[in-house]
């Protein structure tokens, strides 16, 4: 393993059966390298065979056996196992995301418009097969000059898309997309003008649906159900003025008069929880934080741009009746001091969350190209930092989102081996090459005093957080 990538897995395998502890043999056969006394519990079939079921050592739940997927920055489609090895790359595939399909296939697109005429537009969405062969494309949506280009079609997709078969775009069980026909939704951009929003030209999203010959078979555009979106005068007028906001969490939702959920600020990966995944029919979701939203001028906002803020990242499970949080992922769940280092979980854009078939979460925490799996307790059994960065002037390792599959879902390749990690202990992890811990001399002061716990504390932390580290 590359010592700038960190991978913690601390998942074994059980065969024959729920609750009966796998023989060594038997486990050495499905790839685990090393056995040691587990605690077990059923908690999934990780696509491998109905024989297998993920156990962890010792009271850690773990992961399903799965491969993870991400658009490596500045090199394409890159797929990994769970111990961080580097099993496939469709090298110069862009991917806004990039998508795992069974039988090894994968979606992305072949590049991006310039960025000086068209912010985030795909040139086209492209099925890839294992050998990096095209096929299925999609760009015929907009024919398009843009000034010293040469005159092309363009998708304009951005942010998602979803194949028939699958709602959400990752693996639930019985719902696996369509790879030799069907229907493709897709999010893009459109420039309309209307003038019950601006009177200046608006850049509006629009949902397509393009069956498997290239065809659009519906359409739903955003700036014609502005009424329905519940923005107030105060945003309505602010939206008057910079109806094409672009930059980190342009968008802010409030969720009731209540605010029960306090603000969602710039989210991404809102989605509904499939059938046959733990918290099914809820709403998951990546609430990014940042600034965003529009309402009444401030001192903050001296515009009425960005009127919400906060520096800290959640990810939430929302029972999309009642707007009861079922569950969600925070800077408290983590263990940090809140407020006071709540911004060691924070990523002001991209990022997402996916539920895994065993209860745990799949958070991609993209600015900084954090992936890692956490159980419902909020436990981190699984973490990989991408240490691909992209070129000046975006110098971000950034992941805009990864996705889990199955092993069955790659046929091409065996299922990998794979090798327990232990933890990293910070307290006593040193560098190559940095002196041992340990001190060459102490000298005690007699009269002086014990340390207060929060003496050093601007700030008042909230109670009952930081009390353990994740």
């Amino acid at each position: 393993m590359r010592a700038d990538a960190a991978v913690m897995v601390d998942c074994l395998f059980q065969v024959g059966g729920c609750g009966a502890p796998a023989s060594a043999e038997a486990l050495s056969d499905h790839g685990v390298e090393r056995v040691e006394e587990v605690n077990p519990r059923c908690i999934s079939a990780p696509g491998g065979g109905p024989s297998a079921s993920a156990v962890c050592a010792g009271e850690l739940r773990c992961c399903p056996a799965a491969y993870t997927i991400f658009q490596a920055a500045g090199l394409g489609a890159l797929l990994i196992d769970m111990n961080g090895r580097e099993v496939q790359l469709w090298k110069g595939l862009h991917g806004f995301p990039t998508k795992l399909l069974p039988g090894g296939q994968v979606f992305g697109s072949t590049g991006e418009r310039n960025p000086q005429h068209g912010t985030q537009d795909q040139i086209d969405l492209v099925q890839v097969d294992w050998e990096g062969n095209v096929v299925w494309r999609f760009d015929r949506l907009e024919h398009i000059h843009d000034p010293g280009e040469a005159t092309r079609w363009f998708m304009r997709q951005h942010h998602d898309f979803q194949r028939q078969g699958n709602p959400v775009g990752y693996h639930a069980p019985g719902q696996e997309p369509l790879v030799d026909r069907g229907s493709t939704f897709l999010l893009v951009h459109e420039n309309v003008r209307n003038i019950a929003i601006s009177e200046h030209p608006l850049l509006d999203d629009k949902i397509i649906e393009v069956d498997w010959k290239g065809n659009i078979v519906w359409q739903w555009r955003a700036h014609e159900h502005v009424e329905e979106l519940g923005f107030d005068d105060a945003a309505r007028a602010a939206l008057r003025r910079d109806p094409n906001l672009r930059a980190p969490g342009a968008g802010a939702l409030g969720a009731t008069p209540e605010r029960r959920l306090g603000w969602i600020i710039g989210q991404h990966h809102a989605h509904i929880i499939p059938r046959g995944l733990p918290g099914e029919g809820n709403l998951l979701v990546f609430d990014n934080g940042g600034w965003a939203g529009y309402g009444a001028p401030n001192p903050g906002a001296p515009r009425g741009l960005k009127t919400a803020l906060r520096d800290h990242s959640r990810v939430l499970e929302i029972d999309p009746i009642t707007l009861e949080i079922r569950w969600q992922y925070t800077p408290r769940e983590a263990g940090f001091v809140m407020p006071l280092d709540a911004s060691r979980f924070y990523s002001p854009f991209i990022s997402s969350a996916q539920r895994l078939p065993n209860g745990n979460t799949l958070i991609t925490e993209g600015s900084d190209g954090r992936i890692f799996e956490v159980t419902p307790e909020h436990e981190i059994v699984w973490e990989y930092i991408s240490p691909y960065w992209r070129k000046p002037p975006l110098s971000l390792n950034l992941v805009y989102r990864a996705y889990r599959a199955p092993y069955a879902w790659v046929p091409q390749l065996p299922a990998p081996r794979e090798a327990p990690v232990p933890r990293l202990d910070i307290t006593t992890f040193r560098v190559p090459g940095a002196a041992p811990l340990g001190r060459d001399r102490v000298v005690e002061l007699r009269d002086a005093q014990g340390y207060a716990a929060e003496a050093d504390f601007c700030v008042a932390p909230a109670e009952g957080s930081g009390t353990t580290r994740a």
